[in-house]
């Protein structure tokens, strides 16, 4: 999405008022894209108000539940925040992801060895 470019080369930029705001304009136009979440987390980390960053990040993980992405990053906004039981649930739960792909693809692989 251009937008998110924008975003992203904004807080490249260190233009973070501007990132916030363009951020919160496009989550309040697109509420149920996670990656406009994560975004806005983002800036909210860059910033460092971490809690906000959580929230956002929590958000993108209910719409993404599947991404390792959205995941890991609302982990580094718990240890921000020294919520490590939290941060550790989602790590905990990123190791099981992990694990289960590569059985997958494990599974997958043998088939193939069969054929």
């Amino acid at each position: 999405m251009h937008h998110m470019a924008q975003i992203r080369k904004l807080v490249k930029d260190n233009a973070l008022q501007e990132a916030q705001d363009r951020a919160s304009q496009l989550v309040v136009q697109h509420p149920g894209e996670a990656e406009i979440h994560a975004d806005l987390g983002g800036v909210m980390y860059k910033v460092g108000d971490y809690e906000s960053a959580e929230v956002h990040a929590s958000v993108a993980v209910l719409l993404a539940p599947g991404s390792y992405m959205m995941r890991h990053f609302r982990a580094m906004c718990s240890e921000k925040r020294q919520d490590f039981l939290a941060a550790r649930a989602d790590y905990n739960a990123m190791a099981l992801q992990s694990k289960q792909m590569h059985e997958k693809v494990a599974a997958h692989k043998l088939a193939a060895s069969l054929l």
